[in-house]
């Protein structure tokens, strides 16, 4: 699966990576961190969204990345006044992503510093798929 799943991202345009079976290190923040560490080169920002979401809907993936392009340097989708993901980080905040250590992800920038909100009209960034009730929210969505 994880074969087929990296062919369909490419033929997207997106880059993989994959932490080194040796690793020790845990928790969301050093994927996150190998991540960024891989795609240092020519890259103004970072959109950070989570495999287990796969109900945010592209126009929402747009949104984001164009409040990165208009100058956001900290950006979050919203729906019904509730924050989701992805989220977007541009370059100023590299230093900050690169120090992030445990299983909160970037969550702790969010509160420290300004954050545009885009608001879009899709429940999908806020639901992410750890339980079969989860499944079958995701499936009353789609239909």
């Amino acid at each position: 699966q994880r074969a087929q799943l990296t062919k369909q991202l490419h033929e997207l345009g997106c880059k993989t990576t994959q932490l080194p079976p040796s690793s020790t290190e845990t928790g969301m923040a050093h994927s996150l961190v190998h991540g960024i560490q891989q795609s240092l080169v020519d890259v103004d920002a970072w959109m950070i969204a989570l495999a287990d979401m796969p109900a945010i809907r592209p126009d929402s993936i747009h949104a984001l990345l164009q409040a990165l392009q208009a100058g956001a340097d900290i950006a979050v989708l919203v729906y019904q006044g509730r924050r989701g993901h992805p989220v977007g980080f541009s370059r100023l905040y590299l230093t900050e992503l690169l120090r992030l250590e445990g299983d909160q992800g970037a969550r702790s920038l969010l509160s420290r510093f300004p954050v545009t909100e885009v608001v879009v009209d899709d429940p999908g960034i806020l639901l992410d798929i750890d339980t079969t009730l989860d499944l079958d929210a995701l499936k009353s969505i789609l239909n």
